[in-house]
């Protein structure tokens, strides 16, 4: 019986302009980057368009992701959610900056995992949902705010009417707090969480 290919070696032939392989990674993907897309944008026709764009997006830049060497399905996850913010801000009539965005970005990058953690990352996917359970529920607040949202620290800091320098310390304290979990949950299969 023949091996599924992975998302990685399906964005080899993306690059090379194979259509069968957009449509298997397509397929493989769509349910839960649309699922996301819906969790920010609650205009089901919106997050219909954005999905397309982002796969239409994925065929015309597959080379240059594949010479990113990151994983495609982290690219396909990042990219769907920022553009579902952009749209959301842009229908609440907030913009946000390039330096902003990029700022936000960098922040998410520094734990996303890479391509060689995505297979254990699916592996151990029980016990990465157990691990977001386990976040203090204001902080789980505030990095859905932040994750989902696409929030500021500014704008958190004035939707939930509390200091910027407290929503910054409690950000930084659920990323910590998932960041510390994610090694014990990628370092073995029992980890105590």
């Amino acid at each position: 019986m023949p091996h599924e290919p992975t998302a990685e070696q399906l964005l080899a032939g993306i690059a090379q302009h194979d259509g069968q392989a957009l449509a298997n990674l397509y397929d493989l993907t769509a349910t839960n980057l649309y699922g996301l897309i819906c969790e920010i944008v609650s205009d089901h026709n919106a997050a219909q368009n954005i999905l397309k764009e982002l796969f239409l997006r994925l065929w015309r830049d597959a080379k240059r992701i594949e010479a990113g060497g990151g994983s495609v399905i982290v690219w396909l996850t990042l990219d769907a959610r920022a553009k579902a913010v952009d749209w959301q801000r842009g229908q609440n009539g907030l913009r946000t900056s390039a330096h902003s965005r990029l700022q936000a970005l960098s922040k998410l990058m520094s734990w996303m995992p890479g391509r060689a953690d995505m297979a254990d990352i699916d592996k151990r996917r029980h016990l990465l949902e157990k691990l977001v359970h386990r976040l203090p529920k204001p902080q789980t607040h505030l990095l859905e705010l932040a994750v989902l949202k696409g929030f500021t620290e500014t704008e958190i800091a004035h939707q939930t009417e509390q200091p910027p320098g407290r929503i910054e310390h409690e950000l930084r304290a659920g990323l910590r707090f998932l960041r510390h979990r994610l090694r014990a949950v990628m370092g073995t299969w029992s980890a105590n969480i």
